[in-house]
């Protein structure tokens, strides 16, 4: 047999002859000395993501016909890896946890301090308020909650922040910060739809907020255009007109499903029936550039209105006032009293203790501490963690350096229990085809194209590879029902002669 030897670089590629799967690499290693002019030392041998140990052979690493090793030459500073040497792990160290977004306690204020208002002495919000927060980087609006007011400095003002800081961006529910100076200039000159007036008399206060659903984000510093008072009033269908700005709840990449909520101008109102009312609206996301025309409302009854500067602040005393936003889990609808095994625990499907859930990094399924087999404690500190569905088990994971563990498939195989000395790892006879012919159907008449008369190759399987002779034995390919396609007429001489494609069948009539 042979196997294709190709560097790392993928500059040089040679074919090393007259190997057997028998053939032991550091035998390997030599045949490749003699191609490349790079000692054994020096030679680290790839295939399929296993390094190649001497001690082993072809077989045991499944190398096939016609198969590529890669060859990676070490630098003279390199030492070659003693193959055995290395201490194997624990396997608790290899259970690499992380934790769930929802599960870091943070430290919030009790909910007497959080409703009551404090007077900052500046600005047009006050300490506590809840408001809304728009996120700059997609122009869509969260629930806040403002925990102070300062102002900002020569170095600190609106200008500087919008070239500075830092732009928030929710993707499918998360939240992470980005710092792009371009995404970050629309802070300064993006009016806002409702408080754009006040700019000029508010324009040198910094709110620092926390987002209700996004904690863990800490706090985040906004400018006066992109708060406002918290929405809390709903629009009927008798409130709407053409031309007016509102707050809707739109999702952008996926219009079928709910998404984020988004300042709007109705364009269109239809009511079908008296039932069926269909609201069109163009999608306002910061600066009058960026908006997005005829987007067809999902959710028609839910339409907030604006609240301007001046509205009678709220607090966690007067109630919450959220707003469902998504993406939301297609299985339960994020109803906080059904189980779901997708949106919650994988195992008891509860959405208890959010704080003593683990995160998959692999299935992103959540998982209990305590419902694990064995359960856990307490959260891990490391910062990956794998289920023991994903989890790779350390015992079977060969690394760089090590031999192989021991397969039962082939210790049962009888070349493993046999005493003979003969090699038979170059046999020709019943190796596996390394490729297949698609130009004609294995059933096709008459010749093949490319392959002209008097082609001859060195062994019978690549007969089959290029189509000719399908079967890897010699005789007839053909059926019954239908007829011969080739048929060998000698066998295993060197003039063997091959006819192809030679008769369909004839069904004769007596």
């Amino acid at each position: 047999m042979w196997i294709q030897v190709r560097t790392i670089d993928g500059k040089e590629t040679q074919t090393i002859d007259d190997l057997s799967r028998l053939t032991k690499i550091e035998c390997l290693r030599l045949k490749i000395q003699e191609s490349f002019n790079v000692s054994p030392e020096k030679q680290r041998l790839f295939y399929r993501g296993k390094q190649l140990e001497d001690g082993h052979t072809l077989f045991d690493y499944n190398v096939g016909l016609n198969d590529i090793v890669q060859l990676l030459i070490r630098s003279q500073s390199d030492t070659p890896t003693a193959s055995g040497k290395k201490k194997e792990t624990d396997v608790d160290s290899d259970n690499k946890t992380k934790r769930n977004p929802s599960s870091s306690s943070y430290s919030q204020p009790s909910t007497s301090a959080r409703s009551f208002l404090i007077d900052p002495g500046i600005g047009l919000y006050k300490i506590n308020e809840l408001v809304d927060a728009r996120d700059v980087s997609i122009g869509a609006w969260f629930e806040a909650r403002i925990e102070n007011v300062t102002r900002a400095t020569k170095g600190h003002n609106s200008k500087a922040l919008a070239k500075g800081g830092s732009a928030n961006k929710r993707t499918n529910g998360n939240f992470s910060q980005l710092h792009s100076s371009a995404t970050s200039n629309n802070l300064g000159n993006t009016p806002s739809t409702s408080n754009s007036d006040c700019m000029d008399s508010d324009g040198d206060a910094i709110y620092h907020i926390k987002y209700d659903d996004y904690p863990e984000n800490g706090v985040v510093e906004m400018l006066t255009g992109d708060v406002r008072p918290r929405a809390r009033t709903i629009l009927k269908w008798n409130e709407l007109h053409v031309g007016q700005t509102v707050m809707v709840n739109y999702n952008i990449e996926t219009p079928e499903e709910r998404g984020f909520w988004f300042d709007a101008e109705v364009t269109t109102l239809k009511e079908v029936s008296r039932t069926n009312k269909e609201v069109y609206v163009k999608i306002l996301l910061g600066s009058p550039e960026d908006v997005i025309n005829d987007c067809k409302l999902l959710f028609p009854e839910e339409i907030y209105k604006i609240e301007k500067p001046g509205a009678y602040p709220l607090t966690f005393a007067d109630g919450e006032f959220k707003r469902k936003s998504g993406p939301e889990c297609k299985h339960c609808k994020a109803d906080p009293d059904k189980e779901c095994r997708f949106c919650s625990c994988s195992v008891c499907g509860g959405k208890q203790d959010a704080h003593m859930q683990l995160l998959c990094d692999e299935c992103n399924m959540a998982y209990h501490i305590y419902c694990l087999d064995p359960p856990l404690s307490k959260i891990p500190e490391d910062e990956d963690w794998y289920c023991p569905s994903c989890k790779n088990d350390a015992s079977e994971v060969v690394k760089a350096g090590e031999k192989l563990k021991q397969s039962k498939k082939k210790a049962k195989m009888p070349s493993a229990s046999t005493e003979s000395q003969r090699d038979w790892g170059k046999g020709m006879a019943c190796v596996g085809r390394t490729k297949e012919c698609t130009i004609v159907p294995s059933n096709h008449y008459g010749p093949i194209p490319g392959v002209p008369v008097g082609t001859t190759w060195k062994f019978r399987v690549q007969v089959s590879e290029a189509g000719v002779h399908r079967p890897h034995v010699g005789g007839i390919h053909g059926r019954s029902n239908d007829g011969a396609y080739s048929l060998v007429l000698a066998g295993g001489f060197e003039d063997e002669v091959v006819c192809i494609k030679i008769m369909p069948l004839i069904k004769i009539n007596k």
